[in-house]
């Protein structure tokens, strides 16, 4: 008579580091999205030829990070940074962050002084988008 043994080994740790890696691809194909979008959506401004200012800088800061990545976001409640400086993401759990660095972009994007028009360029990006992130993160079947 043949004996059979037969192991099983649950690989928990391992199962759920895949998960997490595929979460983050996931997440940094919404942040992609998001970012193409909102600098889209992005008002550049204008100034007399000849005055040596060019405009496009907040569109151009426009980035994102998941979790603990350095970029040019402002995370809620932290100073504005210089531009070219990198601020992390320090969310707990996985996540990714749109936004720009430049000091004046929340001005921009709520329509804060001057005569700024209301752009929310970053909340549109988002919020007009709500069907292709599920999409993205395979949350809904796609059409």
């Amino acid at each position: 008579m043949s004996e059979v043994k037969v192991t099983s080994t649950w690989r928990i740790p391992e199962f759920m580091v895949k998960v997490k890696e595929n979460l983050r691809d996931k997440l940094i194909l919404v942040g992609v999205f998001v970012q193409g979008e909102a600098v889209s959506r992005c008002v550049v401004g204008s100034y007399p030829q000849g005055s040596g200012r060019v405009g496009g800088r907040l569109r151009g800061s426009i980035t994102y990070a998941t979790e603990n990545e350095r970029s040019g976001v402002r995370p809620e409640g932290q100073p504005a940074a210089s531009s070219g400086d990198g601020l992390q993401n320090n969310a707990p759990e996985l996540s990714v962050r749109i936004g720009s660095n430049v000091e004046y972009a929340p001005y921009v994007e709520l329509g804060i002084g001057g005569n700024a028009p209301n752009a929310m360029f970053l909340r549109g990006a988002v919020e007009e988008n709500l069907d292709r992130i599920k999409q993205l993160l395979n949350l809904e079947a796609s059409s």
